[in-house]
């Protein structure tokens, strides 16, 4: 399986002849433990495209792609993040809006260090001196820092990361025939309505799918819609995947 460029090929898929003895293992319970064991210096690309409704009954797309890549530093790992590239469907003002939001951190790379226990230490880079709005965000990313250090910055990285060290009860995983483990959630949640309205109940469905060789999630679809009647439109769906760059 490739991506759309005859170099690029989804790496992950043959993780296992990089990554050792699997990584992860069941216990007499049943459960079965998703160990966190990143190839390292390797460059890993994320791609996530979002798809909205939006209020006005309208859809916009929002794509964006970043270069991952994990680093041995001690007993744990330094992992660099950089943004590729964004795209936008839709709108003309929410496509400008979304492009001048995010043209700062282009090719900004931010490096996050990630202790064994998972923990995410941040020491993001700002953007280059004369980047459109970058004064702006280095005062934003030293305010986040201050107040949550890993936070900003470390989104793309903690989605990789959402199995890692986690317990999952060995009925909820589908073996894959590349080795990879599917898992399917459903659960609900209720948010302010943008209108000011009663509270609206939603149910968001995940279908993601986990290499246990590197306790890594390499794809996942995530479907948000209005509880209550699975006829009801889509609110939104996102699509992520992880895959390892491979050539020039």
């Amino acid at each position: 399986m490739k991506l759309g460029i005859a170099t690029w090929h989804i790496a992950l898929v043959g993780a296992m002849a990089f990554a050792g003895p699997s990584a992860a293992q069941a216990d007499a319970t049943g459960m079965r433990r998703i160990l966190l064991a990143p190839p390292v210096d390797r460059d890993l690309r994320i791609d996530i495209r979002d798809e909205r409704r939006l209020p006005n009954g309208g859809a916009a797309s929002f794509a964006s792609s970043y270069v991952m890549r994990f680093a041995m530093d001690g007993d744990g790992w330094q992992v660099s993040i950089r943004l590729r590239d964004v795209d936008c469907s839709g709108e003309g003002a929410i496509c400008a809006a979304y492009r001048a939001a995010m043209r700062p951190m282009l090719s900004v790379e931010r490096i996050l260090s990630l202790s064994r226990t998972l923990s995410i230490r941040s020491d993001t880079a700002a953007p280059p001196v004369g980047a459109l709005g970058a004064d702006n965000i280095a005062l934003i990313v030293a305010a986040m820092d201050a107040t949550s250090p890993g936070e900003l910055g470390s989104a793309e990285l903690r989605e990789a990361l959402f199995y890692a060290d986690m317990a999952i009860p060995a009925t909820q995983l589908q073996p894959l025939a590349n080795g990879h483990l599917a898992r399917h959630d459903e659960q609900g949640l209720t948010i302010a309505s943008d209108s000011g309205g009663p509270p609206v109940t939603l149910v968001r469905t995940r279908h993601d799918e986990i290499d246990p060789a590197t306790g890594l999630l390499v794809s996942a679809r995530i479907v948000t819609r209005e509880a209550g009647d699975p006829q009801k439109p889509i609110i939104s769906n996102r699509y992520w995947s992880l895959t390892e760059i491979v050539g020039p």
